[in-house]
This record gives structure tokens, C-alpha cells and sequence, in this order.
């Protein structure tokens, strides 16, 4: 008999904790009868993931086992019809809570823990010298934090850059130190020099420009496709949407000009100092001669400035200072750092918030479509809201699984999504 399931239904597949000795988990432990709820948190503006697992304990497990925030905990969930499911594990940094029950009988309390990456490169120091691209760099970072610890060892996906960066043993932390890098990042693809991200996700470790997300994405939207209110009028219908239904959604950002022309989205100057030559240079940036360059989500976008606002501001921008030395090669940061910033102010125009049903494949930086209906107070058939519908990036997700005693474990998603432009 064919099963029935219903939108934002979860198969739970694994929720264990370890302990570690010398290295390698031991002593693991099935602990999903004690969890109340689980959230997983992902960003493409933070460089880990995030748990925080919420248990009903009874058994006294975190005085006998006993958790200490040395511990590792494995979580595995799939959305039936999915063929994989979410896989990942993340070190325990803090117990809180203990609130007892009132009847004495049992406690809550909350597990957070972060991917390992994070963990074991916490209280590391970098004590290497380099003089090569980015990527090598943070290639290079990356597999000596990993090399040491075997549940480090996530999937890299690292987008090609240009220049030559000179970094004289920095001593800082490697979380630090990638973000250095990402912020003087060159793409070796967009003209635009490409706005770095350094971030994790349920698929690996990403240090990507927005750019090549958003290229990449829009490619392969395919069934991410959701809908506020439909209007369906069958039960076929209703149905067939409901897996894809926005439940709610609030919008996180408007328009706003002032900003823009304040930060320099119209017009804005980058002046280079080489502190070997002395020699000046400074690098014009202009909307209007960069906007059709700009990768947007769809296939084709209206940037939200208009010919008017554009002339009126267009010699009134930022004025930004980056110093160079000619004798350790060109970074280009210069030639792209007036691109860049006002790339990813129109990127934060437009945001909104949507609350959905579980689905265990979606991660932050895809690309989905979102279809909104025009305001109207019409019964006549409503069309999409072209300045809110269309294809967005995923920025912030967070998974939200919930457990109740003799009732079927759910799953929700609320993300955080941007796009560049209105169709």
C-alpha cells in the first residue's frame, strides 16, 4: 500500500551523540526519543552552520553520560520521496538551560554545536607565508585545519581568483584570515571582480563570489519553485500545491534612494596610492555604464535605478582609498572594489522572509523562483507582482524539526532570500 504524506512531513534517520577519544567519536548514543526539536542554522554571510538541539531529559543524561561540550552529534533527516538525505555532524560548544519539570521527573535543556571546521580551528594561529592567488590560499588553510581531524574533512567548492596576494605570516585565526581574503577576492570569471562569500552548507564548504551562485543557480531552479496563495479552486490542485505553498512571508527590505546614492550604488571613485612607486591612480565607477554587467537572478532584470536618479547622482558618489605595492604583484582590488559594493547594495533592496514546508535538499546560496500575486481587490485571475516575483538566493535558511510524542515528526523552513533587480 502506497504511503500518504502529507507537505512538511520529516523521516527522522539519525540524531546520536559521541564522545571523543583521542580524536575519534566513541560511546555513541541514540538520542532521539529526548529531543523535543532541533534547528540547524545556515548563512552565506557566516562561515559554519549552526545547532541547536532542545532535549526532555529523564534519564539524567547530562549528569551520567555526562555532556560537557566535548561532545559530537550526528544528524541525518530526509523528506520522503527525497533519495538523500541531509547528513552532517557538528561539535557540542555549550549546554544550557535545565529548567526542571514540575514534577522534578525530568529537565530541558539546549544543545548548541557548530561544524567542525569552526571547532578545530578554534585557538589556531596561522604561521605560513604566502605569495599566490586567494583560492590557493584558502585552499591551503583549509586542508591544514582538516588534514588533522577527520570529521573536518567537508567538500570544498572554491571559485578560481586572480592576483597575487603577499601575506607574511599573519597569526591570525583561519576563520579571520578567510575573511580577509574573501573581502579582497577577485573573481577570475565576472568583470565585476565578484563579491566573495565564505560560507558552509549541507553540501560543503564555499568560498564562491555571489556572482558565480547566482550564474550557477538560476540554471538549475528546476521544481524550487514556491507560491503564496495560489487561489486553486480543485482539491487536485490544492494539493499539488501545498508541498510548494508559502505559508507566510514578510518583506525584510524596500527601495531606498537615499541609501543608494549616500554609498555610492550611482557613482563612486577608488583611489590607489602604490606605496613603492608613489604613483596615484583613480578608478571611476558608473552604474550606468556597469549595470548591464551585473549578474541578476533572472534571465533578465530591471536594476531598481532609474535613467533620471542615475543622472541626477551620477557625479556625487563615495570616495574610497586603497593603498597597493607594485613590487608584490597586482590585486586588482582597486579596479573592483566601486563595482562590488555597489553590486551588493541593490542585492540588499530586495529581500524577504518566507516561512515554508521542509524540504531536506534546499540550502542556503541556492537560487529558487517565489511567485507573489498582484494586490488587487478584484475576484478577476491575479498575475505575479513583477516587482516581488522572480528568482531569488537563498542568504539565511533555518531547518526547523519538531518532535512530539505519538504524533508525526514535522519540518519547516524559514529563509531569508535577495535578489538583484525586478522583472
Amino acid at each position: 500500500m502506497k504511503k500518504y504524506y502529507e507537505p512538511g512531513d520529516v523521516e527522522i534517520i539519525k540524531i546520536s551523540l559521541a564522545k571523543w577519544t583521542q580524536g575519534h567519536p566513541a560511546r555513541l548514543i541514540d538520542i532521539r526519543a529526548q529531543v523535543i526539536d532541533l534547528n540547524i542554522y545556515e548563512d552565506i554571510m557566516e562561515p559554519s552552520m549552526i545547532l541547536e538541539v532542545t532535549l526532555i531529559d529523564s534519564i539524567n543524561l547530562v549528569q551520567d553520560y555526562p555532556i560537557i561540550g566535548e561532545e559530537v552529534i550526528a544528524v541525518s533527516f530526509v523528506t520522503p520521496g527525497r533519495e538523500m538525505p541531509f547528513v552532517k555532524v557538528f561539535n557540542v560548544f555549550s549546554v544550557s538551560g535545565g529548567v526542571s519539570s514540575p514534577n522534578s521527573k525530568s529537565s530541558i535543556y539546549t544543545i548548541k554545536a557548530v561544524t567542525p571546521f569552526h571547532y578545530f580551528s578554534t585557538g589556531v594561529n596561522i604561521r605560513k607565508s604566502y605569495n599566490t592567488t586567494i583560492d590557493v590560499i584558502v585552499t591551503d588553510i583549509i586542508n591544514d585545519i582538516t588534514k588533522e581531524n577527520i570529521l573536518a574533512t567537508p567538500q570544498l567548492q572554491i571559485e578560481k581568483t586572480k592576483g597575487l596576494i603577499n601575506l607574511a605570516a599573519p597569526k591570525n585565526s583561519p576563520l579571520a584570515t578567510i575573511d580577509l581574503l574573501r573581502q579582497k577576492a577577485v573573481s577570475i570569471q565576472h568583470c565585476s571582480g565578484g563579491v566573495f562569500l565564505f560560507f558552509e552548507n549541507q553540501y560543503g564548504i564555499h568560498f564562491k563570489s555571489l556572482e558565480k551562485l547566482l550564474t550557477d543557480g538560476k540554471q538549475s531552479v528546476e521544481s524550487k519553485v514556491f507560491t503564496y496563495g495560489p487561489g486553486t479552486s480543485t482539491d487536485k490542485e490544492r494539493s499539488a500545491f501545498a508541498f510548494r505553498n508559502i505559508i507566510n512571508y514578510t518583506r525584510l527590505s524596500n527601495f531606498d534612494a537615499v541609501s543608494k546614492a549616500a554609498q555610492g550604488t550611482v557613482s563612486n571613485n577608488v583611489r590607489s596610492f602604490d606605496l613603492l612607486t608613489k604613483d596615484s591612480e583613480v578608478t571611476v565607477f558608473k552604474l550606468s555604464e556597469k549595470m548591464g554587467s551585473f549578474v541578476t537572478p533572472d534571465a533578465k532584470n530591471s536594476v531598481t535605478v532609474s535613467s533620471t536618479f542615475i543622472d541626477k547622482f551620477k557625479d556625487k558618489g563615495q570616495f574610497k582609498f586603497v593603498p597597493k605595492d607594485s613590487s608584490k604583484g597586482n590585486d586588482y582590488i582597486d579596479n573592483t572594489l566601486g563595482s562590488k559594493s555597489a553590486y551588493l547594495a541593490l542585492l540588499n533592496e530586495s529581500a524577504v522572509r518566507i516561512y515554508i514546508y521542509g524540504d531536506s535538499y534546499l540550502a542556503a546560496g541556492d537560487v529558487i523562483e517565489l511567485n507573489f500575486p498582484e494586490t488587487s481587490g478584484t475576484t478577476e485571475r491575479k498575475f505575479n507582482d513583477r516587482m516581488l516575483s522572480g528568482n531569488y538566493i537563498i542568504t539565511k535558511l533555518r531547518h526547523i524539526v519538531t518532535m512530539e510524542e505519538g504524533a508525526k515528526n514535522k519540518h519547516h523552513i524559514s529563509m531569508d532570500c535577495s535578489k538583484v533587480g525586478y522583472k
